[in-house]
């Protein structure tokens, strides 16, 4: 189907699922900042018992094969209908929240709902609509989060009011949860209905191909399965391969030091001397690099071998944290910052896509949501291990050296796995379409 504009209708689902990702993602990474001040301000909590609901984020994301599976088997549109209620009940709960047992049971909801509304189902459905553009329409999906962690924060901010000392100054927080709430539940609806889990249910196949002729009947009356549905994996399958764990070595290592790196570069600027307009400089630069990659790592991931840029854009992360340690001015600084930007934001839609490449679309999210959970692993555990080596040997140097090393050996890990399954050849009415870029690029 291609709407008057002559666009696939494929694109569309991608505008809406970056849409998705940029409202459902507020909770547990953009705006969390923001409620820690407020309910800090408010309530008297200290840091500790406001880092327990992050704790609970983290649980939840231990969670994720579980989501997964619904999602695999409710379908990613229903999923995100549901999670999207859910969220509305999480955050109008938010708004009455009057002890500390209310704030860990509301941050619960919230994360559960927004793995069901968001990345999850989300990254399940543009997996389902593209193949050839798949890494480039992942890029795009993965935009609509890095808009909102720059915009929904300022958002929030200037909803709840000004940041004062006292509650009476921040009354502005409970209506702006009230409000987030209901506006999840109006947003539920029409993005259900924009939302379609595969092409074959609009008559078509990955990319806007048509269907054959002798096809389209079938797919009429819901009988007709892609030619790819032969190689696909269930996520039992695909966790006995080796190429799933390699994956996920690869994934967890980048992850560790990308979140390591920037929980404490902060501190690790501080004590180096550096003024606090040079640490905002540099945190702008990582953004604003890492969002350009983000689009080109999708662009190449359509062209080139995704095992092969994965290794590049790892080994850049690794150089970026050894260039950090060994800085000694401005210009070093900067440089760490582009190719830090360039290695943890260009492999993102890489490592979305990948799986798809890889296990197919079977059970992509189940697959995808068990790899979510390994990953959460070591992002909790590297800013630890960086805190507690910091603190008893008293700079950064040694632990960000080894996190520079386990990056490159995740890195080597990718190149170990082997090319994506050779898939079978599907239509393009009425001629076949070339093979993947991936067998094309890798013969």
């Amino acid at each position: 189907m291609r709407w008057p504009t002559g666009i696939f209708y494929g694109w569309y689902i991608v505008a809406v699922a970056a849409l998705l990702v940029a409202v459902a993602d507020w909770p547990q990474s953009n705006g969390l900042w923001v409620w820690n001040s407020v309910l800090r301000n408010s309530f008297g909590w200290t840091a500790v018992q406001l880092s327990g609901a992050h704790f609970l984020i983290e649980v939840a994301l231990l969670m994720a094969p579980v989501p997964g599976i619904l999602v695999d088997r409710m379908g990613p549109r229903r999923a995100a209908f549901f999670g999207l209620l859910v969220l509305s009940i999480g955050f109008v709960l938010f708004s009455q929240v009057r002890e500390l047992w209310h704030l860990y049971l509301v941050f619960m909801v919230i994360a559960i709902g927004s793995l069901m509304s968001s990345l999850l189902p989300m990254m399940t459905v543009v997996n389902n609509w593209f193949s050839r553009r798949k890494t480039t329409a992942m890029a795009a999906l993965a935009l609509g989060g890095v808009l909102s962690s720059i915009i929904v924060p300022v958002l929030l901010v200037w909803a709840i009011g000004d940041a004062g000392l006292y509650e009476s100054e921040r009354r502005g927080w409970r209506a702006t949860t009230l409000f987030i709430g209901l506006a999840y539940l109006a947003l539920a609806f029409p993005l259900y209905r924009l939302v379609r889990n595969m092409p074959e249910d609009m008559g078509l196949l990955p990319d806007g191909d048509a269907l054959p002729p002798d096809a389209r009947v079938q797919a009429a009356s819901g009988g007709y399965t892609t030619p790819d549905a032969g190689w696909e994996y269930s996520w039992r399958e695909a966790v006995r391969t080796k190429d799933f764990w390699l994956m996920a070595i690869g994934n967890a290592a980048g992850l560790e030091t990308s979140i390591a790196i920037l929980v404490h570069l902060g501190l690790f600027l501080d004590d180096r001397g550096y003024p606090l307009s040079m640490e905002g400089l540099t945190v702008a630069v990582i953004v604003a690099t890492g969002a350009v990659f983000l689009l080109v790592g999708g662009f190449l991931g359509d062209k080139f071998s995704m095992r092969k840029l994965a290794f590049a854009f790892s080994a850049l992360l690794a150089l970026s944290v050894v260039l950090l340690v060994l800085a000694s001015g401005t210009g070093m600084l900067l440089a760490f910052a582009v190719l830090f930007g360039m290695g943890s934001g260009g492999p993102i839609s890489i490592m979305f896509s990948m799986r798809g490449r890889y296990f197919g679309r079977k059970a992509f999210a189940t697959i995808t949501g068990i790899s979510i959970s390994l990953m959460s692993i070591s992002g909790t555990v590297g800013p630890m291990v960086a805190g507690a080596v910091r603190d008893s040997m008293g700079d950064y140097n040694a632990v960000f050296l080894a996190l520079a090393a386990v990056t490159l050996v995740g890195g080597l890990a990718f190149l170990m796995m082997g090319e994506p399954p050779r898939r079978p050849r599907t239509f393009a009415g009425d001629g076949p379409l070339e093979q993947e870029p991936s067998e094309m690029a890798n013969p």
